[in-house]
């Protein structure tokens, strides 16, 4: 072989060690076992409202149905609001979890607008603490508006 093929195997073998076994790579995530998560699958109470002194102003059950690595999914009914459902994604890290939710297409109501995300902290409990925000129609249905609320989710 003359050296200009030796050369370029020897660059292609840099990079095929690099994409595999750096930070991030698929290869590493295949070989490095996933670290053991709290288990938050189930049914779960949630409170809010506009801040933390009125968290208990309304409520609404989360059901979290898998947990696979870091992503979530699952799906909220809230009790003011019969024939809504709202399904969420979303990960948890051990520490915090992060949701997206939307209208589901089980949902008996299938008009409805009401998209957002919470960003929630495990607490030493168990339980989680944090924010949503949201669009949707505001407390009295009349308008659409932006929510911000303070949320505290425990397990039911």
């Amino acid at each position: 072989m003359n050296s200009t093929i030796i050369a370029a195997l020897i660059g292609l073998g840099g990079v095929i060690i690099t994409a595999f076994f750096t930070p991030g790579s698929v290869l590493l995530d295949i070989l490095r076992p996933s670290p053991k998560l709290h288990n938050i699958k189930g049914a779960w109470l949630s409170f809010w409202g506009p801040d933390q002194s009125s968290k208990n102003k309304y409520s609404e059950d989360i059901i979290i149905t898998s947990q696979k690595g870091l992503e979530i999914k699952g799906s909220a009914i809230q009790h003011n609001s019969p024939g809504k459902k709202w399904e969420m994604r979303g990960r948890y890290d051990g520490q915090f979890l992060q949701m997206y939710y939307y209208p589901s297409k089980e949902s008996k109501n299938v008009d409805f607008l009401d998209y957002g995300c919470y960003f929630l902290k495990r607490m030493a409990d168990g339980s989680f603490e944090g924010y949503s925000t949201g669009f949707g129609l505001d407390e009295g249905g009349l308008s659409e508006s932006t929510t911000i609320d303070y949320h505290s989710l425990k397990r039911k």
